[in-house]
């Protein structure tokens, strides 16, 4: 079976629960038909927007399976970030098994891991998982980046289809975009700086915001490469608003807002803070006036 092509609109997808704490798939499946509906051209499932960190292998299967029995053929990247090469193997496995077209790397939590224990990792990783591995530079989670040297190195891998960067940083965008290649693409994953990101060459956006407001991130992506740059900035500084909304951690932010457009999705899991009150007041307040739309249309 041929791999999708890593590009376009990724959606970081968030995982709906119930309001027992459980996992709902079914929620879970109709997100993802909604946001393939707008526009979205891939799907990143058990990632940070998603709390990879909290599921385990059995409900990461679920949620691997529910996308791709959504998302109409498109890619699927699943997170296998863990605090060791054994388990990180171990979910991209199962990722695979349940049909994930690529899987999602930053280096090890909590490990404190320096050069040539990150190197050993990353190539292990390449070299056993089942699919190809994105390599994914997130600073502000995992206390160091992914050296350029190395991302250099890794590159050429076979196994490895490119890399996500999340630090903020356009100096380190832009580094990481020198390595770029027709099989080493490079996707920003910060959402206030798509629009930049594109500019500069890089063939995608892994988005939080996508969640919430598909057709707006489609619309940046669809103006941004089409050279249309005064629809594409307005719709910029939209997401920007969004994602700059900071009166809750933001995994919250996006499940309450997905839940006020139509798909109920609970909350993260105790002690993540929620809204409630003015803040979720607020939340519907700035979805209407960025113009966000309906997932779903109410019964």
């Amino acid at each position: 079976m041929s791999v999708p092509v890593l590009g376009g609109l990724v959606a970081a997808v968030a995982t709906p629960r119930r309001p027992d704490g459980t996992v709902d798939e079914e929620a879970f499946g109709r997100l993802i038909a909604a946001l393939t509906a707008r526009g979205v051209q891939g799907h990143f499932v058990a990632g940070g927007q998603g709390q990879g960190w909290l599921l385990d292998d059995r409900q990461v299967a679920g949620l691997v399976s529910a996308a791709g029995a959504a998302a109409g053929g498109r890619a699927v990247l699943c997170g296998v970030t863990s605090g060791s090469t054994k388990a990180s193997l171990a979910r991209a496995r199962v990722a695979a098994a349940e049909g994930a077209s690529h899987v999602v790397a930053t280096p090890p939590l909590g490990t404190g891991v320096d050069d040539a224990a990150l190197r050993a990792y990353l190539v292990e990783l390449s070299e056993e998982s089942p699919v190809p591995v994105v390599l994914y530079n997130h600073p502000a989670r995992t206390g160091r980046t992914i050296p350029v040297a190395l991302a250099a190195e890794l590159a050429g891998h076979p196994n490895v289809a490119g890399l996500k960067d999340s630090s903020g940083s356009m100096l380190s965008l832009c580094a990481y975009l020198a390595l770029r290649t027709d099989s080493f693409r490079v996707l920003v994953g910060h959402d206030s700086l798509v629009l930049a990101a594109l500019a500069y060459g890089c063939d995608g956006a892994v988005a939080s915001t996508a969640n919430v407001i598909p057709s707006l991130l489609s619309e940046l992506m669809s103006a941004a490469t089409g050279g249309d740059l005064v629809t594409a900035r307005a719709v910029q500084a939209k997401v920007h608003r969004l994602r700059m909304f900071d009166e809750a951690a933001f995994v919250a932010v996006v499940q309450q807002a997905v839940t006020l457009l139509g798909i109920p999705s609970g909350l993260p899991p105790h002690p993540t803070p929620t809204l409630e009150g003015v803040g979720l007041d607020r939340l519907r307040a700035l979805l209407d006036e960025i113009g966000a739309e309906r997932l779903e249309q109410a019964a």
